[in-house]
């Protein structure tokens, strides 16, 4: 893989900005409510000239009852096509203060509306400024929070319990929005790309905020960006997946109580309108069951006309928040609070949606037979998990990587590690798990090269080897997928092999390591003549842990160890004979490449004979096929539906070429070339300054 990287010297960078197309749900809410002695600075330029009444900023009231004031800056006025900046609030019947005041244009300005210090409505056009006197806002707060880029046109609720949707977008860019509090600045937005989603730093308290609606935004100019928080994510776009009754999702393996509180951290992945947020009780439950049976779950629900809405379940009692507007909230970081009572949504620490079980319904009043899953038909992001019990935090859920597994890792216990779950999934979905992404760095085995075998037919890879009695195998593996049920065999008919030498005469000799058994669902071995059909040794009940497997035939003894910890070492049963098999050694599935496949996640695999490496397999790319380089005979291996992660391959290494000492610059140019090899690279980044 090669590329090149073009540098330009530019004098000077564009301010940062982010840009809105106008559509629908692209608001920014502050979760600040404006008052008599509040301040707000926005710096903006404006990227159409049309007629429409749109707005910077603003929050709905009631114009005509000061107790509920309106507060917005907008363009235009009642009469359409005046194209003026103007501020209305709900002082003396909604008085606009300054209507039709300055002029729009597509020029940047900056505008400062100002009730507390100057009591003024200020717009500057570089060092120029004009203004209008304010009368004062009313002696009461506004009921809504401000949002920017439009107005937050408030459907239901109340000061502590509201839900929201962002009406009358204006197609403009932002850069930047303060607002101050009796002289505190108490919010500071710029500019901000956080994991590839465009939206804002709030800079007062360091979250991270964007627009329901993401697809509004872009970014430009001289942009700040990070990488995204540690996560996990459920699949998405995988045929069959949301099948009923067929499902992906990570079990807890908690049950819930009355005093159980379950808080979690995530974002959708895509604006699907039909999924579960997280459900315990149920695998199925696109709609609310009806019956007294006890339920704790919320799931967003779309086959009607109310697209994107929450809907929630607590013991027998069902309610729905609306409109939050998760049809379009994909990618919107969100934390979820839910206890026997009640549901919490909070949006970027500031949205907050509640609702309460009602006094004629029946709160969770028993401890549920079945455990909390998270991601059940919904594909999403998680970047956290907490269970609290009478207010006390018991459990806390991190993303995790270990032996290239995602899963969940409970920071009060390190044992607690959860994975994802496959149920009922047949080829292509049941080689589906959560993956890892965001800001997960430093773990060593997320670095070592590593190959998914993907447990489907064909995926076998004949090693060329005739095993004999006084061979060595060693293997260094993990299971990506312990689930039963593969390839055309759900009820599990077939046992999928690490490996298998086989003859079909009873006297060659047989060399087979399965990975579980129907019967015990436990790493299994036979390492003898085919005559001992019966004689298997279990080894360890199955995981998704990395081992490291020896079978030393010259000495007829097994191991297994798990990093330092050697877990198993045993006597190899039965009769070795001293005859060569017919048959070579499969790697991931059985020779005839029909059954038995693997989801190996494969770090090495060796053969030895005495001291002498025969073959030793390690994770490669060639030509972009994914593979096993032998680094014995200098030969590749392909391996069919294969996936190699991991930077530290051994096959080939990552260059860069040229790599000059020292670039010079010579007057008048204001480009460079870098020239970037990447052989056996599945990707690679350009880094300036670290």
């Amino acid at each position: 893989m090669a590329s090149v990287l073009l540098g330009a010297m530019i004098a000077s960078a564009e301010d940062a900005y982010i840009e809105s197309d106008g559509s629908a749900g692209g608001g920014v809410n502050t979760g600040f409510f404006f008052g008599p002695q509040s301040k707000i600075e926005i710096d903006f330029q404006m990227t159409t000239n049309d007629a429409n009444q749109v707005r910077l900023f603003g929050a709905a009231g009631t114009q005509n009852d000061d107790t509920k004031p309106e507060g917005e800056c907008y363009i235009g006025s009642n009469a359409a096509g005046a194209q003026f900046f103007s501020f209305i609030c709900g002082k003396s019947g909604g008085a606009r203060q300054a209507s039709n005041f300055y002029a729009i244009d597509t020029q940047r300005h900056r505008i400062v509306l100002d009730f507390y210090e100057a009591k003024e409505f200020q717009v500057w056009t570089g060092s120029s400024k004009s203004s209008k006197a304010l009368s004062d806002f009313p002696a009461n707060r506004q009921v809504y929070p401000i949002g920017f880029f439009c107005r937050n046109n408030t459907l239901y609720g109340t000061y502590s319990s509201y839900t929201s949707t962002f009406v009358y977008p204006t197609k403009m860019r932002v850069y930047r929005f303060r607002i101050w509090d009796a002289g505190v600045l108490v919010r500071d937005y710029t500019p901000f790309v956080k994991g590839g989603m465009p939206g804002f730093k709030e800079n007062c308290s360091g979250r991270f905020v964007t627009g329901e609606n993401i697809a509004a935004f872009t970014a430009g100019g001289d942009v700040a960006e990070e990488k995204d928080d540690p996560y996990i994510s459920s699949p998405y776009n995988v045929p069959g997946a949301t099948t009923s009754g067929k499902t992906v999702y990570l079990d807890t393996g908690y049950f819930v109580k009355p005093s159980s509180r379950v808080e979690v951290d995530y974002a959708l992945l895509t604006n699907w309108a039909t999924n579960n947020l997280y459900t315990s009780g149920s695998t199925d439950v696109l709609e609310a069951p009806s019956g007294t049976t006890q339920k704790f779950y919320l799931y967003m629900y779309g086959n009607r006309t109310n697209v994107g809405y929450y809907y929630w379940k607590i013991g027998t009692s069902e309610g729905s928040i609306s409109p939050i507007g998760l049809a379009t909230a994909y990618g919107v970081r969100r934390t979820v609070s839910m206890d026997s009572n009640t549901l919490h949504i909070v949006t970027a620490g500031y949205t907050n949606a509640t609702r309460t079980v009602a006094a004629d319904k029946s709160p969770l009043t028993a401890q549920l037979s079945d455990s909390l899953r998270l991601g059940t038909y919904l594909p999403m992001k998680i970047y956290g998990l907490k269970i609290y019990e009478s207010d006390v935090l018991i459990k806390d859920y991190l993303p995790f990587v270990k032996n290239g597994v995602a899963g969940l890792t409970n920071s009060l216990d390190a044992s607690d590690v959860k994975y994802s779950t496959t149920v009922g999934l047949l080829p292509p979905v049941s080689n589906v798990v959560f993956t890892a992404g965001g800001d997960i760095t430093g773990s060593a085995y997320e670095k070592e090269a590593y190959i998914d075998f993907p447990g489907m037919q064909g995926q076998g890879v004949d090693t060329g080897y005739h095993v004999t009695r006084d061979s060595c195998i060693e293997i260094d593996v993990s299971l990506w997928n312990t689930s039963f049920g593969v390839n055309s065999a759900p009820d599990n008919s077939y046992e999928p092999f690490f490996f298998e030498q086989r003859d079909s005469s009873s006297s060659k000799t047989g060399v087979w390591a399965r990975m579980f058994r129907r019967s015990n669902n436990q790493f299994s071995y036979r390492f003898e003549d085919c005559s001992n059909a019966a004689n298997w040794v279990n080894m360890k009940s199955l995981d998704n842990e990395r081992h490291q497997f020896k079978f030393d035939g010259a000495i007829g003894n097994a191991a297994m160890t798990t990093g330092d910890a050697n877990v198993y070492s045993g006597e190899m049963p039965g009769t070795r004979t001293a005859g060569d098999c017919s048959k070579t050694l499969w790697l991931g599935c059985d020779y005839t490449g029909l059954y038995h496949n693997s989801f190996l996640r494969l770090y090495s695999f060796k053969i030895s004979e005495g001291d002498v490496a025969k073959l030793y397999y390690v994770p490669c790319i060639k030509d972009g096929q994914a593979g096993l380089y032998d680094l014995c005979t200098d030969t590749f291996k392909p391996v069919a539906g294969g996936k190699v992660r991991g930077t530290m391959l051994k096959g080939q290494a990552f260059q860069i070429a040229p790599q000059p000492a020292k670039l010079m610059h010579t007057t008048g140019e204001n480009t460079a070339t870098l020239t970037c090899l990447a052989a056996g690279a599945q990707s690679y980044e350009w880094y300036e300054d670290d």
